[in-house]
């Protein structure tokens, strides 16, 4: 399993992810879909591989890209982490239990109806 230092920097930076959102907003633009943002998930502590501050500053900038260019988003950060157990399979990975995506599809699908009927 690979461990991240502490200190070391994520593989892609901050503002060069919010260039690839902006890109990829506009090239999904052109074809006239409706869109919607849907956050990154909390990593759970035992994940050494990754560092769930990143994961939160990363959604707090594709936040703000999606708002400045009124794309709906969807905050399954905060749903998943409202729950206990089964968003997690309870191991050292952030895959999802059955349950988990389940409940996290189910929260997708209801956020995509909502935005349809609008």
């Amino acid at each position: 399993m690979i461990r991240v230092p502490p200190d070391a920097p994520p593989a892609t930076p901050i503002e060069t992810y919010a260039d690839n959102l902006r890109a990829i907003v506009a090239k999904l633009r052109e074809t006239g879909a409706t869109l919607v943002w849907a956050q990154s998930t909390p990593v759970p502590q035992r994940v050494p591989s990754m560092r769930n501050d990143d994961v939160e500053r990363y959604n707090e900038r594709a936040r703000l890209v999606m708002s400045e260019l009124d794309v709906t988003i969807d905050d399954l950060y905060t749903f998943a982490a409202r729950q206990s157990e089964p968003i997690t399979r309870g191991q050292t990975d952030v895959h999802l239990s059955k349950a988990g995506g389940l409940l996290l599809g189910n929260r997708v699908a209801e956020t995509i109806r909502g935005r349809l009927r609008n």
